[in-house]
């Protein structure tokens, strides 16, 4: 609940990310973008299906998804473990935590270059 993943390219605007992620008190793990979970992607009807055939791989597959698309840079800012507390907390009651968008403004303020 504490630490989100995150997947980007390239490393320079993963690294304005983590800057800003430091700035707000966010904390992330970069996660490698691991080219083998691609053939279980392949699709006959599109280039990629979007989802995950088994059990394996399904965050680094979303990634891979965004990697073949998108022309810019980017991050992908994996928060479904960090965006919600089951319970209470001593620095954070039970709810929504808004995880991430400190970093986000952060990054907006700095002027990212991404």
């Amino acid at each position: 609940e504490l630490v989100a993943g995150a997947f980007g390219e390239p490393q320079a605007f993963v690294d304005e990310v983590f800057a800003a992620a430091g700035k707000a008190g966010e904390r992330y793990w970069q996660l490698p973008l691991v080219d083998e979970y691609r053939t279980d992607m392949e699709s006959w009807y599109g280039d990629l299906v979007n989802f995950s055939r088994n059990n394996e791989g399904g965050l680094v597959k979303s990634a891979l998804f965004i990697q073949e698309f998108v022309t810019r840079p980017w991050v992908h800012l994996d928060i479904a473990g960090t965006g919600y507390f089951r319970r209470v907390a001593p620095y954070a009651p039970r709810g929504a935590t808004g995880f991430s968008h400190a970093t986000l403004v952060e990054l907006a303020m700095a002027g990212a270059k991404g």
